[in-house]
């Protein structure tokens, strides 16, 4: 099996997990990393709807919004053996903040989108504050990693090294 086959086959088996448990969730965050973007597709079940938020308006985008969606519905179908979301109507939402065209800050947006959403926030990212976040985002990681083990002499993080 080839890495992007078994990338894939884990992808699936996340959104398995997702989709069993459906009816114990107000929403679904799926992030979607495609065509070299960064957006999200978010279920609302009391809503009955999947909402699409990108900072970037494409077509392009749309229709990956359109197939994880149907890959997540597949997912439900298989997992709950009923077609709960399938009726969803996909919105893409022209209200979400948008980022400077040529920018490549769409990881920051989405971020910042997911955690707006878990907080029950209307999302907004102004201009301004991108490259705060930016560097707030980067600063976690950065702590993260070393709360991890990784150095900055190339070592591997000690959850992956192998005895």
């Amino acid at each position: 099996m080839s890495r992007q086959e078994d990338a894939g086959e884990s992808a699936l088996a996340m959104m398995g997990d997702v989709a069993r448990n459906l009816h114990d969730v107000d929403i679904v965050i799926l992030l979607i990393i495609m065509n070299g973007h960064f957006h999200v597709v978010v279920l609302d079940n009391e809503m009955q709807e999947y909402m699409h938020h990108t900072s970037v308006v494409s077509k392009e985008y749309d229709r990956d919004a359109g197939e994880m969606r149907r890959l997540f519905d597949r997912c439900v179908d298989m997992d709950l053996d009923e077609s709960t979301t399938a009726n969803y109507p996909i919105v893409h939402d022209t209200n979400t903040p948008r980022q400077k065209r040529r920018s490549v800050d769409c990881a920051v947006y989405i971020i910042r989108f997911i955690e707006q959403l878990l907080d029950g926030e209307k999302l907004r990212v102004p201009q301004a504050d991108v490259p705060y976040l930016r560097l707030k985002y980067v600063t976690g990681i950065l702590k993260e990693g070393s709360a991890a083990g990784i150095t900055d002499k190339g070592d591997s993080p000690t959850w992956a090294k192998k005895d």
